[in-house]
């Protein structure tokens, strides 16, 4: 059987998914909390399950305010929602901490490389 949804709803069925799965331990911080993270250590980090999945760099590889999303996060939400997932989860992250992200990217560290994939 096949579906056919709007962009709106479906943007709407992926944040529904990442606000219950990816939201930060113990929940949402202060925005200015965040901002002065920032201005003292030019990052800050989100756990989820007592990992860090997610972080904001001011700057790192090149990149200006740059979100990095751990790659068994980004490949789970690729498969499920191909690229969409990327404009959704970034406005939510904006949205949720007053933070303004440029880039978003994929990162995997296999114990020796870091690798770095723009995703947008």
């Amino acid at each position: 059987m096949k579906y056919n949804i709007g962009l709106e709803k479906l943007n709407s069925v992926i944040l529904d998914y990442i606000s219950e799965e990816y939201i930060p331990d113990y929940g949402w911080g202060e925005q200015n909390d965040y901002k002065e993270l920032i201005q003292n250590f030019g990052e800050t980090e989100f756990y989820v399950d007592d990992y860090i999945s997610f972080v904001y760099k001011d700057r790192f590889m090149g990149h200006e305010k740059i979100l990095l999303i751990r790659s068994e996060i980004t490949n789970r939400l690729s498969s499920m929602f191909s690229n969409l997932w990327v404009p959704v989860f970034k406005k939510w992250v904006m949205d949720n901490t007053g933070i303004k992200i440029n880039v978003v990217a994929s990162t995997h560290y296999d114990g020796r490389d870091l690798t770095l994939t723009k995703l947008g």
